[in-house]
């Protein structure tokens, strides 16, 4: 995140905490506090970084510190490709076809990807051959939807984060931090 980023999060914990989340009102001070945030937030990246702070914001009634943000920012964990694998043929191996349709996963995004792969596939594979194709298949899926996922988290989050009304408060935190 960079200064201008900062500038950006700044105008909306304003909008969300009021009085509880205090600028300095001297602009040398402002640019300060501007910096030492970019400065501590400043390896991660932007989109990610304005979607911890309205995330923040939905979820906690003060405001936050640079530390909150940088939980927040922190890719979620979805577990690691094989290890999705290995949960859809245990699922396949224990609870079966069920019908044609995928059993509840820990993930989302595993469940979609046994079913793009094709579950019948996976519950019936003939061979190691086909049932390797299968994982082959599935594992393309599941980056697939993973990456997905992550975009749109990011995405919806930022969307809307500076709604239209505080575009001219944004301009007057910008014009203050440079001195106007």
């Amino acid at each position: 995140m960079n200064a201008s980023d900062i500038q950006r999060a700044f105008v909306v914990l304003s909008a969300n905490y009021g009085a509880r989340f205090q600028t300095p009102g001297n602009t040398d001070e402002l640019r300060v506090m501007v910096n030492v945030w970019a400065d501590m937030l400043s390896d991660i990246p932007s989109d990610a970084g304005l979607a911890a702070f309205r995330r923040y914001c939905e979820m906690n009634t003060q405001p936050p510190t640079p530390a909150h943000i940088r939980e927040l920012a922190q890719p979620r964990s979805l577990p690691a490709p094989a290890e999705a694998w290995e949960e859809a043929l245990c699922k396949a191996a224990h609870e079966g076809f069920c019908g044609g349709n995928v059993p509840h996963m820990s993930h989302p995004e595993i469940a979609a990807a046994a079913r793009a792969a094709n579950w019948h596939a996976i519950c019936f594979a003939e061979n190691d051959r086909d049932l390797s194709f299968t994982r082959q298949a599935f594992l393309r899926c599941y980056q697939d939807f993973c990456t997905r996922t992550e975009r749109e988290e990011n995405r919806t989050a930022i969307e809307g984060a500076c709604r239209p009304e505080l575009l001219p408060k944004m301009k007057t935190v910008q014009g203050a931090i440079e001195g106007h």
